[in-house]
């Protein structure tokens, strides 16, 4: 009995659908929020070494330790959220650290950079500028060339894999607060706020590629004779391809047959040979 096309053709599209609401609501994370989040995790990183960059403390060779500390803290621990195709959180203040917890690196060397809890902020101020640039305060003195690595070791020790110094690249160094006169100023290179601005657009972009990906596979699955789903599988009658004969005699007339290419045998039509 053979098959009636319109009819499966119909149960097809509708079938179609079927799957192609299970594909929305069982998607995978990692197949369109994992993507996501990968790539705006990517852009977060981007811009803290480009904002890293351009700040003398973290890009020159004695830096280093705070850089790679940083990067290492935003490829660890999941910063960027996405639910449902939308970015909900690009950078995570509670994995990164906070005020309280530049406090507890700076304290925890203390001892290395000269400070004493009894100093006042101007004084610690005044002493650290002088670690940082590796010379001692009077000419007279005497100074470890290696004491500003030893702070950074020490600081970054008391912190964990918490970096809380993301705050002053994110908002910039400012006077007046409770450490003193920050040395060296510099104004905030907002990589966090940059990220969340890049994060709609490559998400979009990721969407309408997932959107077409989708696409494409549900139009090639028209092309085949099976479709496979959560349902009975259908099967497609596909137009038959034929050819015709070599040019051959008889009954006085040069005719031709038609055959399936396929191997399937003469469909039965025959016709005069066209010279």
């Amino acid at each position: 009995m053979g098959i009636n096309l319109g009819h499966e053709l119909r149960r097809l599209n509708k079938n179609l659908n079927v799957w192609r609401g299970f594909l929305t609501s069982h998607r995978r994370e990692s197949d369109l929020d994992g993507q996501i989040e990968v790539a705006v995790q990517a852009i977060l990183i981007e811009e803290f070494m480009s904002a890293m960059d351009s700040i003398d403390e973290y890009s020159r060779g004695q830096g280093e330790p705070l850089r790679d500390h940083l990067i290492n803290n935003l490829r660890k621990f999941r910063h960027v959220i996405v639910d449902n195709g939308i970015v909900k959180q690009v950078f995570d203040e509670n994995v990164a650290g906070d005020f309280a917890d530049v406090r507890r690196g700076q304290e925890a060397a203390w001892a290395l950079s000269q400070y004493s809890p009894s100093l006042t902020p101007a004084s610690r101020s005044f002493n650290w500028r002088f670690v940082y640039l590796g010379i001692p305060p009077r000419k007279w003195q005497r100074m470890d060339p290696n004491l500003y690595s030893d702070v950074v070791a020490a600081r970054l020790s008391a912190w964990g894999d918490k970096a809380p110094y993301w705050i002053f690249i994110e908002f910039g160094t400012a006077s007046g607060h409770e450490a003193g006169s920050p040395y060296p100023s510099f104004s905030g290179r907002n990589p966090i706020a940059r990220t969340r601005s890049r994060a709609a657009q490559v998400s979009a972009g990721i969407i309408r590629e997932y959107s077409n990906t989708v696409g494409e596979v549900l139009a090639a699955d028209l092309t085949t004779r099976f479709v496979e789903h959560d349902l009975t599988p259908v099967i497609i009658e596909q137009a038959v391809k034929t050819a015709w004969t070599k040019v051959f005699t008889q009954y006085g007339k040069r005719i031709q047959r038609e055959f399936k290419v396929s191997g399937g045998g003469f469909t039965g039509r025959w016709r005069e040979a066209i010279e």
